[in-house]
């Protein structure tokens, strides 16, 4: 909050300074933070990935080694490492685990087969180390295991240099943002400190002829044309006070009575003069002794607060040209105390003179914060829901790009080791590139429903409803694509369809994709034996599928949050089965968007049944 308040008292010049450079530091935070998370993360990947080529390449020698029982072989295996600085011990391990052979850049006495055999990866970080373990198989008999363990210090060495250059570059791009700021500022402050001069210079020698010119056709430019509209105002001439409420035909003190019992305050505004009458009411409102207020017009411009005064101001004038039947307005007014009160203002013309220009206006005040406070609490819980809401979308949105393009540079880089090795390594290493491949997709899934999720809730998805046959055109590819993997977990995948043949209906053939592979694939995670059946039939009123599976059910308990995003029936570290609980909620939103609905039945530990039906229409 104070730091608000000390730029909310700057000069216009410095505020619009300040609001540049602190624009320019937020956006630079975020961008340099980015790019040291992905820079970390790179670094780290290129130390594990040449640590485990480097295993690979000895480890052949050493699998030879270990199958001729040649401990000296392995030793000099192992002393190629000598070439590679920052690897720093290795130890290779018989299939009696018992240490083979090993090598010592440095004093290293701790067993690894102990430490790290246990582990579910083949590589990992502790302290200043990287760990990796690389596996001795030869025909499917695993002769050993290599381990390899790593120094950090280039990374680290690398990752300060990069930190040392981004901050460098930040305060570069400081500097340079601060001169151009100052340049810029001069756009909008200069015109402002000359109307604010001429409003001075007016005030000390009451001079209402002077005028401002405007310099340019934007909002300054339409405040110099109302500030110049009210000097005008200003000068014509006077007419008694009393004449208004005369024209009104009610004296003042039964008006103040009436006012003091509805708790409103009058005000009798002689344009000719500028001069104001504020009944006693009026001035106790804003913590004032009765007479205690200048009655003039500039008394009550000053007290109206600033970032309010040029729309009442231009309400008034609308008034007093014909333009609005009455005047009306709520601003907020500082009282003699430093408070803040919000007022409603209500007024009208009462005399104009024999050309049609207004010569008097009255009107009341009513305190109305109490109100305002209650509208600003509700207006303040929606918003923050409507921002909390569109910061998540955008987030994850900007945060999946930010993901998906290193996950594709790894997927690519690893076909391509895949296709270079394919001949010259064990097809059971060959396999690894395999589950680096489906890993790395399954991330790229994860990361497509994150995107599809927001663009969804920020509104953004584009449809393109086209004429399809469901069966020919979308589920016989999702089935093709899925048998292998039912068929590594023995399931038995069916598509069946009924009366289909040429039957099209419209659809966005990438949304409705979605719905299929998504169901497709939680039936096959979901089942552990069995099988899934996927039948499409058609009637009159349009096209049904049923996506049947085999496997562990849902509980009654949780089919009301089925569909709800970021759920899972097993929650926390200790869930069975992975996923992000998006899936199933994207399932629903593109249902709705097709104009079809979707219905399940499920029996705990007996299986689930999806029925998706699409409207013809």
């Amino acid at each position: 909050m104070k730091p608000v308040l000390f730029i909310k008292n700057l000069s216009i010049k410095n505020k619009l300074t300040s609001i540049i450079l602190l624009v320019v530091i937020v956006a630079m935070f975020f961008v340099m933070a980015f790019s040291l998370i992905e820079k970390m993360n790179n670094a780290k990947t290129n130390l594990v990935n040449n640590t485990i080529l480097n295993g690979n390449i000895v480890g052949e020698y050493c699998l030879t080694a270990l199958y001729f029982q040649r401990a000296d072989a392995a030793d000099d295996a192992l002393m190629k490492l000598e070439s590679v600085p920052y690897i720093l011990n290795a130890k290779v391990y018989d299939a009696d685990k018992v240490i083979f052979s090993e090598y010592n850049r440095e004093k290293f006495n701790e067993d690894f087969l102990k430490k790290y055999s246990g582990k579910d990866k083949n590589s990992y970080f502790e302290e200043d180390y990287l760990v990796v373990s690389v596996p001795l198989i030869y025909n499917g008999e695993k002769l050993g295991i290599l381990f390899l363990r790593s120094s950090l210090e280039s990374l680290n060495k690398e990752i300060n240099e990069f930190i040392l250059f981004i901050f460098i570059l930040f305060i570069i791009i400081m500097i340079l943002s601060y001169f151009i700021a100052l340049k810029l500022q001069k756009v909008v402050s200069d015109p402002i400190q000359h109307l604010a001069e001429v409003t001075k210079e007016i005030t000390k020698s009451k001079n209402f002829n002077v005028r401002v010119q405007k310099q340019a056709k934007d909002e300054i430019g339409s405040l110099y044309d109302e500030f110049n509209f009210m000097l005008e105002r200003i000068q014509i001439s006077s007419v008694e006070r009393d004449e208004a409420l005369h024209t009104l035909g009610i004296s003042e003190e039964r008006l103040n009575l009436a006012l003091e019992g509805s708790n409103d305050g009058l005000w009798d505004w002689d344009l000719s003069t500028n001069n104001v009458y504020f009944s006693p009411r009026y001035e106790i409102m804003l913590e004032y002794n009765p007479g205690e207020l200048s009655g003039r017009i500039e008394t009550w411009i000053d007290l109206v607060v600033k970032e309010d005064i040029d729309d009442v101001l231009k309400l008034v004038n609308d008034h007093l040209k014909g333009i609005s039947s009455q005047y009306k307005s709520e601003f907020r007014i500082k009282t003699k105390n430093g408070n803040i009160k919000w007022i409603l203002d209500r007024g009208k013309v009462v005399k104009w003179d024999e050309t049609g220009n207004p010569l008097r206006m009255v009107g009341t005040h009513t305190d109305i914060t109490e109100m305002k406070k209650s509208e600003e609490e509700l207006l303040n819980a929606k918003n923050k829901a409507e921002k909390s809401d569109k910061f998540k979308s955008e987030f994850l949105a900007q945060m999946s790009h930010e993901i998906r393009s290193p996950i594709n540079v790894i997927l690519n880089f690893t076909s391509l080791l895949k296709d270079e090795l394919k001949n010259k390594i064990e097809d059971d290493l060959a396999q690894s590139f395999d589950y680096i491949d489906s890993g790395g997709r399954r991330i790229i899934r994860t990361i497509d429903m994150i995107l599809n999720m927001s663009e969804i809730q920020t509104g953004i998805v584009e449809l393109n409803p086209q004429p399809h046959n469901i069966t020919e055109e979308i589920l016989n590819g999702l089935v093709k694509e899925y048998k292998t993997q039912a068929r590594i977990k023995g399931l038995e995948l069916t598509l069946n369809s009924f009366h289909v043949d040429n039957h099209k209906i419209w659809i966005d053939e990438y949304s409705v994709s979605q719905i299929f592979s998504n169901l497709i694939d939680n039936a096959i995670k979901y089942t552990h034996s069995g099988k899934i059946e996927i039948t499409v039939y058609s009637n009159s009123s349009g096209v049904t599928v049923d996506v049947i599976d085999t496997g562990i059910g849902i509980s009654k308990e949780y089919l009301p949050n089925l569909f709800d995003a970021f759920t899972q029936e097993e929650g926390g570290y200790g869930r069975k089965f992975e996923g992000n609980g998006l899936g199933l909620a994207l399932v629903k939103k593109y249902c709705e968007l097709n104009n079809a609905e979707i219905f399940v039945d499920s029996t705990k530990g007996k299986g689930t049944k999806f029925t998706v039906k699409f409207n013809s229409n």
